[in-house]
């Protein structure tokens, strides 16, 4: 019943997203303090994170976070996985640097007389250096070998077309998992002006040779720490993947770009 023979499967999957949020948002317009409310925000944050609707997530998770903040004392296993957590992980994913370096700013402020304050400075560093990283608007500067062929490279000769930088290593399972996808928008758009460069973390050259056989990929790949090389630490990558996508002219236009967002990035620009 409902099904449109015209709807694909992402198509069904979206639709029935939408009337998920719809009726868990009726519920707790409903009954605002139901016993389930916690789990019911975040259904919600979920459907609108995978809707693409970051705002209405992010307003969700602020007013989560003032509630509890304003609890004496501050309950910290509630705060920490219920609204920091996402929340910085959110300022991530959108690119949203400045706003996320607020955020932190605010914590600070708010949890310096914790008693768990100490524990959470690692936390603090950590996403000091990923608001740090380059943002829309910015220039990546990359100049070295190619790894394997040792074919000098600069990223400035890929002027004109438009570059994905894909920051990741053959230990890092996520970044395993998006590889079919790099792949698959690689074929599909490098005859139509773009390309890929993959920078490697890695430290077992072998392991990554191996890797780069073993699924065939044949775009420029740089391992990061080679002859020099420290594009991570240049630019305070200390997670990955971290995906950065460059326009034309070499100015990123775009930051966390991952599975069929990054697909249906490139469908815009590249006709």
């Amino acid at each position: 019943p409902g099904f449109a023979s015209a709807e694909n499967a992402k198509e069904i999957t979206e639709r029935h997203q939408r009337a998920a949020l719809v009726d868990l948002k009726a519920y707790l317009s409903a009954q605002p303090d139901a016993p389930d409310k916690s789990i019911a925000l975040d259904n919600i944050i979920e459907l609108q994170n995978a809707l693409g609707e970051s705002a209405a997530s992010m307003e969700l998770l602020q007013m989560r976070y003032d509630e509890l903040v304003k609890q004496k004392p501050i309950p910290m296993e509630q705060l920490f996985p219920n609204a920091i957590q996402p929340m910085l992980a959110l300022f991530v994913e959108t690119g949203d640097a400045e706003k996320g370096k607020a955020f932190l700013d605010r914590m600070r402020a708010d949890l310096a007389g914790h008693e768990d304050f100490e524990e959470l400075k690692p936390l603090f560093e950590h996403f000091q250096g990923e608001f740090s990283k380059p943002g829309v608007g910015k220039r990546l500067e990359m100049a070295g070998k190619v790894f394997g062929s040792g074919a000098a490279f600069d990223i400035a000769s890929l002027k004109g077309k438009y570059v994905l930088v894909d920051f990741w290593a053959t230990w890092c399972g996520p970044c395993v998992a998006e590889i079919p996808n790099v792949k698959k928008v690689y074929e599909a758009y490098k005859d139509k002006g773009f390309e890929v460069v993959g920078v490697s973390l890695d430290d077992d050259a072998d392991a990554l040779k191996k890797f780069i056989a073993d699924e065939g990929l044949t775009y420029p790949m740089i391992l990061d720490g080679e002859d020099g090389h420290g594009f991570a630490q240049k630019y305070g990558i200390f997670s990955i993947p971290t995906i950065f996508l460059l326009d034309r002219d070499g100015v990123i236009i775009a930051t966390g770009l991952r599975g069929d967002a990054l697909e249906k990035k490139l469908k815009e620009l590249i006709p």
